[in-house]
């Protein structure tokens, strides 16, 4: 997929308390993380299905002791994808505040 079909729609800092962090980083690892300014953050984005394509998709990152912000590679990422009900989704819409377009989007990725 190229990027310029991708947009962030909605960004959210998810808190974790620092006692929770703590059963799996170590007291200095956690004095690293909460000075670099680095955060979790559950991410809503937009994106054009290839190929029209009519399944729902979202990605899962993995992260262990290798990951690095400054090594890219280090990151390792799992592309899912799910079947679904497009003309429910977008009757769902349609009874909702959200915008129509929306429907459009859904129903002509089918």
């Amino acid at each position: 997929m190229h990027r310029r079909y991708v947009t962030l729609q909605k960004q959210k800092p998810i808190l974790i308390p620092d006692n929770i962090l703590l059963e799996y980083l170590s007291v200095e690892q956690l004095e690293v993380f909460s000075a670099s300014g680095t955060g979790i953050f559950s991410v809503t984005v937009y994106a054009e299905k290839p190929g029209g394509d009519p399944r729902g998709g979202y990605v899962l990152l993995h992260f262990d002791a290798t990951t690095s912000i400054r090594w890219v590679e280090s990151l390792k990422e799992e592309f899912v994808r799910f079947a679904y009900d497009v003309e429910n989704a977008a009757r769902a819409v349609e009874s909702n505040p959200l915008p129509n377009a929306y429907t459009a989007v859904l129903r002509g990725a089918r």
